[in-house]
């Protein structure tokens, strides 16, 4: 009886080792994959990147750049824009962007925002546009 007791407790304790282990694999895999997400690199720029007002009080602007991850460019990425009434737009099949707006007098400061996805960290660049009345 004894000997029965003995093997049913070693027999539980590699059990719960072995559940332990598998739970310590998971966790180790999944902090890995966060671990690896590539880098990205989101330009913007503008033309004109300054100028004066024009008739009906404002200046067209258009915003442009590239999201880029390990020199190639990301198709189908979300870029938000803070700063003008655009709110955001979609990369092409190698990574540029573009959109038009119309900025009236002062200085505006506009920035374009890649949240991430699964494969790829988030990324942000800012532009500063003075406009003249």
């Amino acid at each position: 009886m004894q000997d029965t007791t003995i093997t049913r407790s070693v027999i539980t304790s590699v059990a719960v080792a072995g559940i332990l282990i598998v739970g310590i694999l998971a966790a180790s895999s999944s902090t890995n994959q966060a671990i690896a997400l590539k880098p990205t690199i989101l330009t913007l720029s503008a033309y004109p990147n300054k100028g004066k007002v024009l008739s009906p009080g404002t200046l067209p602007v258009s915003l442009f750049g590239q999201l880029t991850s390990e020199g190639s460019g990301l198709a189908g990425a979300t870029i938000r824009f803070i700063g003008v009434q655009h709110a955001y737009t979609i990369t092409d099949s190698v990574g540029h962007y573009g959109i038009h707006v119309r900025l009236g007098a002062g200085t505006h400061t506009i920035e374009a925002h890649y949240d991430g996805d699964s494969n790829h960290h988030k990324s942000s660049a800012t532009i500063v546009i003075p406009v003249i009345p």
